[in-house]
């Protein structure tokens, strides 16, 4: 039988129903029309401009041919500066305990599907980026959540830890999500716990790079060994869509990790490795000068939201800033939606990342600065506007 455009049989039912549907999807996109028209979007930053050395390195690699498969982990030369920066940070790597990944996300993914089975249960803490929870549902994994509080920094106790019987511990410092960095000593207290009750630990610290104030002492490199870390080049580079990421692993789980990762992608892009080595070992004038932008864009909005009298959580690093909305509208997705359709803000809902941020909206401090000065005056007028409906 003869179908029509929609897959709808030819006859004079199948007809109405596609035309039915036709109409149907012409008055959503109308009404999507207008209700995105004029949307100030705080969720999406903007390109980052690369400084030329970075792009030099990726013509120079185009150059040279760099268009064929790596070394399966990754440039060598770069796994030996990630692992280099890894170890002076307290995580002790060398480049054959280093993989470059496509991304920060394929790597926590292969890092989970390392330690996790259908059997296992992984320790998650808030807040976490809801990719984090499909990846670990999707091996088939039980998951328990910490959700530590606002008034805490989001810093779990080392009890919580204590008292599970997971098999693994998932967090993150800095976290892309609040911006808020946990304490060194008290992240070596929560890994320690972890480490004694036989856990895997991994840790995301791709918002390291993003760090409004340099770190400290390093980690504590013994109990450090004992980590799976994660990074990546997106936020604090600025190379989101060159996707280049990597994990460091302890020597016993290296060789697995190196497998997965080969199984799943082969390797990552040649020419985006050459930019990554030249954005981690290049000058770095232009990160000291990204990092006063984001600095100056954080003091900005905190001052002109504390001065409508909403409350913030001032992170630790960018481009993350949560704003506390729990006293304008009891359900952060009811006033996410209400911002977009009276106010042409976009912003995303805390409740998306945990019970650790319901109640909080978060903005991205790296969308275009115009854009981020109009989305503000218009949060600003919801507080004046009143609260709940």
């Amino acid at each position: 039988m003869n179908t029509n455009p929609l897959n709808r049989p030819n006859t004079v039912m199948g007809r109405a129903l596609a035309e039915r549907a036709l109409r149907l999807a012409a008055m959503q996109k109308a009404t999507f029309d207008t209700v995105t028209a004029g949307l100030i979007d705080l969720t999406q930053p903007a390109l980052t401009p690369l400084p030329e050395h970075v792009l030099q390195a990726a013509k120079d690699a185009l150059d040279r041919g760099e268009t064929h498969y790596t070394s399966r982990p990754g440039v060598p030369e770069l796994r030996r500066a990630i692992a280099a920066r890894s170890t002076s940070e307290g995580f002790p790597a060398t480049a054959d305990t280093t993989v470059v990944t496509n991304g920060g996300a394929e790597a926590i993914y292969i890092a989970l599907q390392a330690v996790l089975s259908a059997e296992s249960t992984a320790l998650v803490v808030e807040p976490v980026s809801p990719h984090v929870i499909e990846m670990i549902t999707f091996i088939g994994a039980k998951i328990e959540r910490i959700s530590p509080s606002v008034g805490d920094r989001f810093v779990p106790s080392s009890s919580a830890i204590e008292q599970s019987r997971a098999n693994a511990l998932v967090i993150s410092s800095p976290s892309l999500i609040s911006g808020v960095e946990i304490p060194a000593s008290d992240l070596e207290r929560l890994i320690g716990a972890a480490v004694a009750q036989g856990m895997d630990v991994i840790l995301d610290r791709s918002g390291v790079p993003c760090l409004y104030q340099p770190q400290g002492a390093p980690f504590n490199a013994e109990l450090g060994a004992n980590v799976i870390t994660i990074g990546s080049f997106s936020a604090g580079y600025g190379l989101h869509g060159w996707r280049v990421g990597f994990f460091t692993a302890p020597g016993d789980r290296a060789a697995k990790l190196r497998g997965l990762k080969q199984a799943m992608s082969i390797c990552t892009t040649a020419v985006s490795q050459f930019a990554a080595l030249a954005a981690l070992e290049g000058p770095t004038e232009w990160l000291a000068a990204r990092r006063e932008e984001f600095n100056a864009r954080r003091a900005a909005v905190v001052e002109q939201l504390r001065s409508s009298s909403f409350s913030v959580v001032s992170p630790d690093a960018y481009p993350a800033l949560l704003i506390d909305a729990r006293s304008v509208h009891s359900n952060d997705r009811e006033l996410t939606a209400r911002l977009a359709r009276e106010y042409g803000i976009a912003v995303e809902p805390g409740s998306r990342f945990g019970d650790s941020t319901q109640g909080f909206l978060r903005i991205d401090l790296g969308v275009e600065s115009p854009v981020l000065r109009s989305g503000i005056e218009r949060i600003a007028q919801v507080r004046a506007g009143g609260a709940d409906e």
